[in-house]
């Protein structure tokens, strides 16, 4: 038997960049993934010195107490057994990624 399916996208459907990911357990033993992207902190405020001719001379940054900032967007909740499944293709891909570098090196 053959039985046809598609995907359907949120109107709210985005694409994002992440470069690390924390979680866990949560109290009813489903595995919690939250998504993150790491980027260096910016100043919050800095000050312009001007001379009197209205040159900008130097700029004085007020460096802010945090080194990096880790922006959560998202995040999912899964049963054990979805995690499980992905954990697989996830592998999957790996190798295939691997596989293909080693493909695209040796050119």
């Amino acid at each position: 038997m053959k039985i046809k399916g598609k995907f359907k996208y949120d109107d709210n459907y985005k694409i994002k960049f992440v470069n690390g990911a924390f979680g866990g357990l949560t109290p009813k033993g489903e595995i919690e993934i939250n998504f993150y992207f790491e980027d260096n902190s910016l100043p919050e405020k800095y000050d312009v010195i001007v001379s009197d001719k209205g040159k900008i001379e130097n700029m004085v940054i007020n460096e802010p107490e945090e080194i990096f900032t880790r922006y959560v967007d998202s995040g999912v909740i899964m049963t054990l057994d979805v995690a499980k499944s992905i954990y697989d293709w996830l592998g999957e891909n790996i190798k295939m990624a691997e596989s293909e570098k080693l493909i695209d090196g040796g050119k």
